[in-house]
């Protein structure tokens, strides 16, 4: 429960554009509750907003390692992996995501990356 209230906290946030606070509340999301794979996953989306694709990578590895099943950190991690040059992987990935939620556009619209 309490995991859960850091992490919409910083979904709120997120909304009203405080991205700092909100990277701060998935990190303490993520103390409670060191298994929650979507708020890794919405971190490594904070962290490419800031170019910092290193960590967005680290990020979003961690969150498809505890949950292979989101798309959307595959679709996320394959930006990253673009945006630090590794083009193979990032295909990679990007078929993960289209594989698992065929209807994510974003996971599409990243073949044309």
């Amino acid at each position: 429960p309490k995991a859960n209230y850091h992490f919409h906290l910083a979904n709120c946030w997120g909304q009203l554009g405080d991205n700092e606070k909100a990277l701060h509340a998935y990190l303490d999301s993520t103390k409670v509750n060191p298994g929650f794979a979507a708020a890794y996953t919405n971190m490594g989306t904070i962290y490419q907003g800031r170019k910092l694709n290193e960590k967005a990578r680290e990020a979003l590895e961690h969150a498809v390692k505890l949950d292979g099943q989101l798309a959307e950190a595959y679709t996320n991690l394959g930006i990253a992996l673009q945006d630090l040059g590794m083009g193979d992987e990032a295909v990679a990935m990007t078929k993960m995501a289209v594989e698992l939620k065929p209807s994510l556009g974003a996971a599409h619209n990243n073949y044309g990356r």
